[in-house]
């Protein structure tokens, strides 16, 4: 019987900042007036050109984690409400996705944090997100766009949308950081409380928030404080009791990934780490000062399967390219969308690895060991110090559980490493329910290859020498277990 497995494909947007210093508006003139130049490309004209392709054959989900505006202005939500409208019109990568798979939060830009009332700080979010869901939040609840959303039936996800900018006000501690109250903190535990926990434990399980949950030093900033959520603490240690995979948040401009993977020695139970991935600005020209740092933002591709208790998150990073490689200006209509780094990590819930009991040791004896030890070595002989080696992660091909990624390491079993030996060829096999895969040196001097499977096998590894000499070797991939 074939085993449950989630997964998703995610498009992970932030800090669009629609206003005067919207990238993909025309720039001011000498005079500082906005020109009208309708053949100036949009942003969703620029990302309908990076999201096109095959269908990736799971849910897609689009998240948005705040600043779609500069300063809360009513044109600035108008140019919001179009975005999103159209981003859930167009077609990704295949079909048009709706807005119920687009997810949305505030940011600290998104409120009128001049204003002393709450309902005043609220006014223009609620009236924009209540005309895109059809809902009907007053302006004086945010608490309401703080919620759990059980996506298990459509999006094999259950995900959530904290609001951490209820209490932004001008000349107000929280003016420049997010915060999460006990009411919203409670609601949230209250509301994963309710889902069916088996509905819950096959979901992929997302956060998405703006403010950074964890502060990440090289982006504090001098004169502006501690500016992670406040509250954070609280809200990971809920994130982690109900197993959640991914917090996407905003707030920086510059993009991240890194991992809440703690263990506290007081407590017995093993906690499965949570990937975080800082989005960059993907709208914004008011970007951090570095060389390389240009607008981006994120496409993921998260499985989870619940049974072995194995998460892999894969971040490609797709960055803005405004410039030629000879440092000239591109025209805006010829900028372009190309991956500046992919993170690609996988993590288990339990202890994967048995710790040894009891050791029995000895010295070596050669009357002993001698002929055990010919044979060893005999090993890097025939391979010519080849050996494979392999992983053992959860597979992106949708429908999948496992895959095994192989490749081979050479050994340095001769006196000068550049004496070693390369195959010229490499055949892995794994059986009948298999492709066989050939690998030629000039294509990649690793040999790398994957297989996908729902089992254990024993991979077959055949090398070909330049002098004729074959040789057959093997590797074991296993199935991942708790060995707690």
């Amino acid at each position: 019987m074939i085993e449950h497995t989630s997964q998703i494909f995610l498009i992970h947007l932030s800090d669009i900042h629609f206003g005067k210093n919207h990238r993909f508006a025309p720039p001011l003139t000498p005079l500082g007036d906005k020109p009208l130049d309708k053949s100036f490309p949009s942003l969703i004209a620029k990302l309908s050109q990076d999201l096109e392709g095959p269908d990736p054959g799971c849910p897609v989900v689009i998240c948005i984690t705040g600043d779609l505006t500069e300063f809360s202005e009513l044109s600035e939500f108008k140019e919001a409400e179009r975005f999103v409208t159209e981003l859930a019109r167009i077609n990704i990568f295949g079909r048009p996705r709706g807005i119920d798979s687009i997810f949305l939060v505030p940011g600290n830009h998104d409120v009128d944090y001049n204003a002393s009332e709450v309902g005043d700080r609220w006014q223009q979010w609620t009236e924009f997100y209540n005309r895109l869901y059809r809902t009907s939040i007053f302006r004086e609840n945010p608490l309401d766009f703080a919620e759990v959303h059980d996506r298990f039936g459509d999006l094999q996800s259950v995900i959530i949308t904290l609001n951490s900018a209820i209490y932004v006000e001008r000349g107000k501690p929280d003016e420049e950081r997010g915060r999460l109250d006990i009411d919203q903190l409670t609601k949230i535990e209250e509301r994963l409380g309710d889902i069916d926990r088996d509905r819950l434990g096959k979901s992929v399980r997302i956060a998405l928030i703006h403010h950074h949950p964890i502060l990440i030093p090289s982006l504090s900033e001098p004169g502006r404080g501690y500016d992670a959520v406040h509250n954070s603490g609280t809200l990971l240690s809920i994130l982690r009791r109900y197993g959640f995979h991914a917090i996407l948040h905003g707030h920086k401009h510059s993009p991240h990934t890194f991992t809440d993977d703690s263990q506290p020695a007081h407590q017995d139970r093993f906690d499965l780490p949570i990937l975080i991935a800082a989005g960059g600005s993907v709208g914004s020209t008011d970007l951090p000062r570095h060389p390389r740092l240009v607008n981006c933002y994120n496409r993921m591709t998260i499985k989870w399967h619940p049974v072995a208790c194995q998460c892999r998150v894969q971040v490609d990073t797709r960055g803005l390219n405004t410039f030629k490689t000879d440092g000239a200006e591109r025209l805006p209509t010829h900028w372009n969308w190309t991956t500046m780094r992919v993170d690609d990590r996988h993590f288990f819930g339990f202890d994967c690895t048995p710790v040894p009991k009891r050791l029995e040791e000895r010295n070596f004896d050669p009357e002993a060991d001698d002929k055990y030890e010919t044979l060893r070595h005999k090993e890097y002989e025939v391979t010519r110090g080849n050996l494979p080696v392999v992983q053992v992660l959860p597979s992106l091909i949708p429908g999948q559980a496992y895959e095994a990624l192989l490749w081979i390491v050479p050994h340095p079993h001769k006196q000068v490493e550049s004496d070693h030996e390369y195959p010229i060829e490499v055949t892995w096999s794994a059986g009948r329910k298999f492709e066989v895969v050939t690998i030629k040196y000039e294509d990649d001097k690793h040999f790398c290859a994957s297989l996908a499977y729902w089992g254990p096998m024993l991979v077959q590894t055949r090398l070909k020498f330049a002098d004729g000499h074959e040789a057959l070797s093997y590797v074991y991939a296993r199935m991942p277990e708790s060995y707690g």
